[in-house]
């Protein structure tokens, strides 16, 4: 999440829980899943998204609290999908 102490920057998407030794992550690709989103029930089609500040979702509203991490996560492809290819790059809101 965008205000915790995880490693940054985040650099895929865990896509369910997964046993020790599997791989259930998405790197870059479309996903479809209103879960993994914050801010409203449908997305605005070509808005960027970012790393929420709720643990495991991207929004695309910036963080904007002292401390928030603000890493571009992806794009909106359509109001329920979203074209996730992570930035490297992160800013920490001062």
């Amino acid at each position: 999440d965008a205000d915790g102490t995880s490693t940054y920057p985040v650099m895929g998407l865990a896509l369910a829980t997964a046993s020790s030794g599997a791989n259930n992550v998405l790197l870059h690709g479309i996903y479809k899943d209103s879960t993994k989103w914050t801010g409203g029930t449908a997305l605005t089609v070509g808005g960027v998204c970012y790393l929420s500040v709720t643990v495991g979702a991207t929004t695309q509203i910036q963080p904007s609290a002292t401390g928030s991490k603000i890493q571009v996560v992806g794009v909106a492809t359509n109001t329920d999908r979203i074209y996730f290819n992570p930035s490297a790059d992160y800013l920490t809101h001062v």
